[in-house]
């Protein structure tokens, strides 16, 4: 652990973690998408150790950081009844352009941490990005929903029947990006999402 994390950031990262049974992420999606349950490992707080680790994560290459941490959510998922069904898992997409200068996704990396704890299969191209944005980092929350509205579609060359499908990002924030995923995989009907993340923001970056 110590050459991914230091023990002094391990411990902190403790002290912020997230009950999955806390019910706090859920209400970011009340009245807005049909979410079956949402959380995340920890709260990503500016100039913290949680935002250190997803930097790392996101531009630093330090993929074992996803993976690692994403076998730690896996592993609070597993003892969660609301996920005791999930047949799949789907990480959020990247846009190509980004997939080609990064060399990878971050979130498919947390994806297969997850997959190592509740062994269920990720499917890492079952979500396409269909239109190109900018960065969101800027932008309130409206402006975000209208960016990365209808961002996403299902793959029609990926086929597949499920039924409880955990789409995973790195950060949750205002939301956006989950909603957007969570409406284009429900067009395959009959299927329920769930959500998981990395790390949560209480407040927009």
């Amino acid at each position: 652990m110590e050459h991914l994390v230091c023990t002094s950031c391990f411990h902190q990262i403790n002290h912020l973690q997230i009950q999955v049974e806390e019910g706090i992420i859920d209400q970011i999606f009340y009245g807005k998408v049909p979410v079956q349950k949402a959380c995340a490992l920890f709260y990503f707080i500016k100039g913290g150790v949680g935002q250190s680790i997803i930097h790392h994560l996101k531009y630093k290459n330090k993929t074992d950081v996803g993976l690692y941490f994403g076998k730690m959510l896996g592993e609070q998922i597993s003892q969660s009844f609301h996920f005791k069904d999930v047949d799949a898992i789907v990480p959020v997409p990247l846009s190509k352009s980004k997939r080609r200068k990064r060399g990878y996704n971050q979130s498919e990396k947390i994806a297969r941490g997850i997959s190592q704890s509740i062994q269920k299969p990720v499917l890492p191209n079952y979500l396409l990005r269909v239109k190109q944005r900018k960065s969101q980092t800027q932008y309130n929350k409206f402006t975000r929903w209208q960016n990365i509205n209808h961002c996403f579609a299902l793959n029609s060359k990926v086929e597949g029947s499920f039924r409880h499908i955990l789409l995973v990002d790195d950060v949750i924030t205002t939301g956006a990006t989950i909603e957007s995923c969570v409406a284009a995989l429900l067009e395959m009907g009959n299927v329920k999402v769930s959500v998981a993340s990395l790390a949560f923001a209480p407040q927009p970056l």
